[in-house]
């Protein structure tokens, strides 16, 4: 799986992937065989962890705020989250390698919902945030009338089937940037942000291998991330 996106146009991006299943209750029996099983991966490093109610929590870092890897393993989801990306291809392989764990102690699971969202901020053209304001208003279609309010920033959400996403300019400090990225690498620059969303609903065809449907859900996330990026980079 080829990077959709130079990383060097890349500022900050995190990419979650969820699976949501029908009620398991071989996990709470099973907590600490499934924490064994993910160390085992040695894919988290410091590998820290948590004892939930409903479930388990392992990360690389003791403070949640400074956590670029979490792993979420729960009465009825698994997610994995990572806002260190070193590509699109090894952050599946983590994915599929701490599925495998967990599914080695619970067994296979009912597939309820598959969900992929993918936050970023990246490099643009523009020089200052006016700038790349000016641009964004160019493009927003005459019949909101921009022009006859004092705009100060702007957003844009598209909702479609099975999914939506959210752009928008980027300047120095946005509240987007801290809100998603909280770590003590983030990149603070003037630019643009995408926020994808994507799902898929059991109930829709669906041919049993969960995998392969879990990567085709990422790989459509990836491919309106990078049409959206495409646009938005020119500005």
């Amino acid at each position: 799986m080829k990077n959709n996106i130079n990383t060097s146009q890349i500022h900050n991006r995190k990419i979650i992937l969820e699976i949501r299943f029908r009620f398991k209750s071989k996990i709470l029996d099973n907590k600490g065989n499934i924490l064994d099983s993910i160390e085992n991966s040695k894919l988290l490093n410091p590998f820290v962890f948590a004892l939930g109610e409903y479930g388990i929590k392992a990360a690389d870092n003791s403070e949640e705020s400074n956590e670029r890897n979490a792993l979420y393993a729960e009465i009825n989801r698994f997610s994995f989250i990572s806002s260190k990306i070193d590509s699109v291809d090894i952050y599946f392989q983590k994915f599929e390698t701490m599925f495998k764990a967990f599914t080695d102690i619970v067994g296979d699971v009912e597939m309820l919902r598959i969900g992929c969202r993918i936050i970023g901020t990246y490099s643009c053209k523009s020089k200052t945030f006016k700038e790349l304001l000016i641009n964004f208003k160019e493009v927003f279609p005459d019949k909101f009338y921009v022009d006859q309010f004092p705009v100060t920033d702007l957003r844009l959400q598209v909702i479609y089937q099975n999914g939506n996403y959210n752009i928008g300019p980027i300047n120095k400090g946005d509240i987007f940037t801290a809100t998603n990225f909280t770590h003590s690498d983030v990149i603070d620059k003037l630019g643009t942000g995408i926020d994808v969303d994507n799902y898929f609903l059991g109930n829709d065809k669906y041919d049993g291998n969960l995998l392969t449907k879990v990567k085709d859900v990422f790989t459509a996330s990836l491919a309106v991330e990078k049409s959206l990026f495409d646009k938005l980079s020119e500005m």
